[in-house]
């Protein structure tokens, strides 16, 4: 029979005490900026195609949550302006589905380091034309002690190549 030490701790606060030691801290990422209200010509459906969501961090106790909605959100900020500048150019506007296919996040040397990978499709709303297809992607290094600085960064780049991509495409 298993006996354990008499610490007078009760078994319930034992429990409690080896799940705090082992909790993560999770991180919600959010876009640096909202996607302006006329840029609802464009819409962004964002899904996970793969990539973890929750996105823990190897060899950490952090976990960056809200991914997926996340990517989106940024690409949907980042992207307004370019529906807004074609808005007469096509009735009923587009669609930018974003499947977030790979995401990785991990600590090493004292640095954390986030990387994720889209498909970006873009198709007409009405009609479901195929406009275009490309993939996003961003790495971004920085200090530990700011993980949502360091994911919210990787999420603006990636963005703003994709924008960048957008005023390539014929609407």
């Amino acid at each position: 029979m298993l006996r354990l030490p008499r610490t007078g701790l009760c078994p319930a606060w034992i429990s409690f005490l080896l799940l705090t030691q082992c909790s993560v801290q999770m991180i919600a990422l959010g876009p640096v900026r909202a996607p302006s209200p006329g840029g609802a010509d464009l819409e962004v459906v964002s899904v996970n195609a793969g990539a973890a969501d929750p996105l823990p961090v190897s060899g950490a106790r952090l976990a960056f949550s809200q991914v997926v909605p996340a990517v989106g959100d940024s690409i949907s900020a980042a992207c307004s302006h370019w529906a807004d500048r074609h808005r007469n150019e096509r009735k009923g506007g587009w669609q930018m589905q974003v499947d977030l296919i790979r995401s990785q996040a991990e600590r090493h040397d004292g640095l954390l380091t986030v990387e994720l990978e889209t498909r970006v499709t873009l198709r007409t709303k009405s009609g479901r034309i195929h406009l275009g297809q490309t993939r996003g992607y961003c790495k971004t290094e920085g200090a530990l002690d700011s993980p949502a600085k360091v994911g919210t960064r990787c999420l603006e780049r990636m963005a703003q190549d994709l924008s960048g991509w957008l005023e390539s495409i014929q609407p």
